[in-house]
């Protein structure tokens, strides 16, 4: 016979079930930003292999660096994790861009390094930096594109919010 469900068991798989849909929901619209970006970057002349000066570094190896869990507790860290490897899985699909892998970046993690040195050791023209934070009922989510030969600010910065 099969035990009766409680009231926290099933709070629990509510809860479970709102925070995959939430991760597959935010992994299909970083996905689609990136790609967007990936043909806004390509098309727009930036990037052209045979354009490259010595020692530059091309922009289309990409390093996609583990998101930040900027939430108080920490407890966003799955998700910051979970959004940081699906974009870098799905961005290796795009042939134009060569993708550092996620054991590739997993080094830089908690480095406190500049954009401009990371890219250098990673031989990456484009890195992709984020954040995920819990405010309230809501999970803000920045997203920020640097050129790796020049590192310093953001080259753009993206920032959505998505219900909890």
């Amino acid at each position: 016979m099969r035990p009766i469900a409680t009231t926290e068991t099933t709070k629990a798989r509510r809860r479970h079930r709102r925070r995959r849909r939430f991760a597959l929901i935010t992994s299909g619209v970083l996905v689609a930003l990136a790609a967007g970006w990936g043909v806004w970057h390509t098309a727009s002349g930036r990037s052209q292999h045979g354009s490259l000066a010595v020692g530059k570094l091309d922009p289309h190896n990409v390093a996609v660096l583990y998101f930040d869990d900027a939430s108080d507790d920490h407890h966003l860290r799955y998700l910051a994790d979970a959004l940081t490897e699906a974009l870098i899985k799905d961005l290796g699909t795009v042939r134009a861009l060569d993708v550092v892998s996620p054991n590739g970046v997993a080094a830089f993690r908690d480095a406190q390094l500049g954009t401009d040195s990371i890219a250098s050791l990673l031989h990456s023209g484009t890195l992709l930096k984020g954040s995920v934070e819990g405010v309230g009922e809501q999970v803000n989510v920045v997203i920020r594109l640097f050129d790796g030969n020049i590192g310093g600010s953001a080259l753009d910065k993206l920032k959505f919010t998505l219900p909890a």
